[in-house]
């Protein structure tokens, strides 16, 4: 049996978001020395709600949470501002899932309204997914930067972020990617619903 992995956006569009977004003046994430921070990567899997309690002992204790994509609104809404909120998705609809965050790393392949939202925020990052061709669309940028792997995934992407952001030590929750009974996120996130 063989696999065929698709992206839901096109690589014309992608690689156009790309070109735009990485010309605006948000500074570009680059590999920094490892140190000994501990990221809490949060996805939006319905194993999220019983596990909060630990995400939120983990934030007392000064870890880093970096909340994909709508469980940022998730954690607003009980009482966590995420240190970094993660897109890698660029459906012009993800605009719906900003949140409350101290920094927001988005992928330079995003639809161009996520930047807009924050324009010449310093609060933005820009980030870009290690996918053949990119580096065609890059404009000329003289400072270092990197290309981040992970795939077509924001949960796995965001793994390499992280470390490419220092981390060694990842605690990762919300990450079953499942459905259990009806529900696929721990939240409604309508823009998935037909997703099998």
């Amino acid at each position: 049996m063989q696999i065929e992995i698709l992206c839901n956006t096109d690589d014309g569009t992608l690689f156009s978001n790309v070109a735009v977004n990485s010309s605006s003046s948000h500074k570009w994430i680059r590999e920094v020395p490892a140190h000994d921070g501990h990221a809490v990567i949060v996805g939006g899997g319905p194993s999220l709600i019983e596990f909060l309690p630990t995400i939120k002992h983990r934030h007392s204790l000064g870890q880093k949470i970096f909340a994909l994509n709508g469980a940022a609104r998730f954690l607003n809404a009980h009482g966590v501002v995420p240190d970094y909120q993660v897109i890698l998705d660029a459906r012009p609809e993800n605009i719906s899932l900003l949140a409350k965050a101290k920094e927001y790393l988005l992928a330079s392949q995003c639809h161009s309204s996520l930047f807009e939202h924050f324009y010449d925020s310093p609060d933005v990052s820009v980030w870009h997914p290690a996918i053949e061709g990119i580096e065609t669309h890059l404009p000329k940028h003289d400072n270092e930067y990197a290309l981040i792997g992970g795939g077509l995934t924001v949960g796995l992407s965001t793994m390499c972020l992280a470390y490419t952001m220092g981390y060694r030590k990842l605690h990762l929750f919300g990450y079953d990617s499942s459905h259990r009974q009806t529900l696929g996120h721990a939240y409604n996130q309508p823009m998935n619903s037909n997703d099998v």
